[in-house]
């Protein structure tokens, strides 16, 4: 196709324009195909209609896995398709694929709402929480999220994070969704308590950290401090014990050795020893306090307390339950999908 149209005059500039490529692919498919570089027979073939119909998909397919999914970079892509042996045919430069990859994110965030819409129609009613919590980067972002399936609810920038804004982001952002919230969690700011108590009437529960910290506020810092003291003493009781030996080994290596009878080193080593004994079990003693006074912490903090253990996210940060239909199945698209429309 490309062939043909420059065959006819027309310009290379205005053929790559039409056909969505960079100029510097063009000008590469134009090139002969250096000895080694590529298989003769797959060289004719991608430069059939066939063949490009076949190309375009696997770049995007490049495009969508490393980039959307896996959270590489177009750099990424650019080294794949040089290592593949692809850009023989497909320019590999990161200017030549910035505007592919522009264009695919547009692509998911435009079928986020039509996906979305029809998910909703068909969607079983559920009850649900929303987990809800700011972050800078450099705006203020509201995030709330199901934390059962995984379902990015919202994540839009805001002018700011009053009860207010909190209220229209929570309700735009149910709109078309077959769902009650019936709790919400957060940490204990007014402007995340309000829209879940007053808005829908909803149980408000702390997160895990506010939880952890009036349990272990009381008794943390006496426990550090105690630990510290104890670590102290031991340090103390070895200076002693070391102190003690000099003294001995100095003492026997006088010559001659001072009259009458020897001090009692025997006596004073061993008691020293007793004390190092002793101040290495208030150690030991201090740190298992610590550590039973933040077990009850931790334990709170483990998947298995908190949440089902099939409403973990997997490795591939797909969620096994789905929010439209609540089956215990892959469904990462929906949550990629609204994540990218946020």
């Amino acid at each position: 196709m490309a062939n043909a149209r420059l065959t006819a005059g027309q310009p290379q500039r205005q053929v790559a324009a039409e056909l969505g490529l960079a100029r510097s692919t063009l000008q590469e498919w134009r090139k002969p195909v250096a000895q080694g570089a590529a298989p003769v027979v797959l060289a004719a073939w991608v430069e059939t209609l066939e063949g490009v119909q076949w190309l375009h998909p696997l770049v995007l397919a490049a495009h969508f896995c490393i980039t959307l999914q896996g959270g590489a970079g177009i750099r990424v892509v650019c080294q794949f398709l040089e290592l593949s042996g692809l850009s023989a045919f497909v320019g590999a430069s990161y200017g030549a694929h910035q505007g592919l990859n522009a264009a695919l994110e547009e692509a998911v965030v435009a079928i986020a709402s039509e996906q979305r819409a029809a998910l909703g129609q068909h969607m079983a009613h559920r009850q649900i929480t929303v987990c809800e919590d700011e972050t800078f980067h450099p705006q203020v972002c509201l995030v709330a999220r199901e934390p059962v399936s995984g379902f990015v609810l919202l994540k839009p920038y805001a002018a700011n994070r009053q009860a207010a804004t909190w209220t229209q982001a929570l309700r735009a952002a149910l709109v078309g969704l077959n769902v009650t919230v019936i709790q919400g969690t957060g940490d204990e700011a007014t402007a995340l308590c309000r829209p879940v108590e007053v808005e829908w009437a909803a149980h408000r529960s702390p997160d895990l950290f506010h939880g952890q910290y009036e349990v272990s506020k009381a008794t943390s810092l006496s426990l550090a401090r105690q630990v510290r003291q104890a670590a102290a003493t031991v340090v103390a009781a070895q200076a002693v014990v070391a102190a003690q030996r000099a003294t001995r080994q100095a003492y026997e290596e006088q010559s001659p050795r001072p009259r009458g009878r020897p001090p009692a080193f025997t006596t004073r080593i061993d008691a020293a020893l007793s004390d190092l004994a002793q101040a290495e079990t208030a150690h030991i003693q201090a740190q298992a306090r610590q550590g039973e006074a933040r077990e009850p912490c931790s334990s709170r903090s483990r998947p298995s307390r908190c949440l089902p253990p099939w409403s973990a996210p997997s490795s591939n940060n797909s969620f096994p339950l789905c929010i439209w239909s609540a089956s215990p199945r892959a469904a990462p698209m929906p949550s990629l999908v609204t994540d990218c429309a946020s």
